[in-house]
């Protein structure tokens, strides 16, 4: 979503030119992937959207480390460091507004789109196995 982000904000010539080289590809930075997905929509509108999932990947490659004790740093990292220091050129700067909820209707149970992933995590998600946890307790609201 974030190269998305550059991609669809006029930034595919610096990525194909300084992004970090993918190492399953060996060309630099990532393809534009799924450029109308109601998340990736939401991601490229404005820097804010944009800046808060940079910090959530951040977190998410620290949660990693935490979970596998991985011996090398995970391949996204370089991607992310340089996605920080390298917004996308044009992308707009307004206010925050919550992301969508991407998920069947019959979790969609409020307007709070935490309230409805939690509902999406705990029947669809919990249902097919997908809620698993190393090195963590379940949070309170999975259980």
């Amino acid at each position: 979503m974030l190269y998305t982000a550059h991609h669809e904000n006029g930034g595919t010539a610096t990525i194909v030119e300084f992004a970090p080289i993918c190492l399953s590809s060996g060309k630099r930075g990532y393809k534009s992937h799924a450029k109308n997905h109601p998340c990736t929509k939401w991601v490229r509108q404005n820097l804010t959207h944009y800046t808060w999932l940079l910090e959530l990947a951040f977190l998410l490659v620290d949660e990693h480390k935490r979970r596998f004790s991985p011996k090398t740093v995970h391949a996204c990292f370089p991607h992310l460091e340089w996605l920080r220091d390298n917004p996308p050129p044009h992308i707009g700067d307004m206010e925050w507004y919550d992301p969508p909820t991407a998920m069947p209707d019959e979790f969609r149970i409020s307007d709070d789109a935490v309230e409805c992933y939690i509902a999406y995590y705990n029947g669809s998600k919990k249902e097919r196995g997908l809620l698993k946890y190393t090195k963590r307790n379940v949070p309170h609201v999975f259980q």
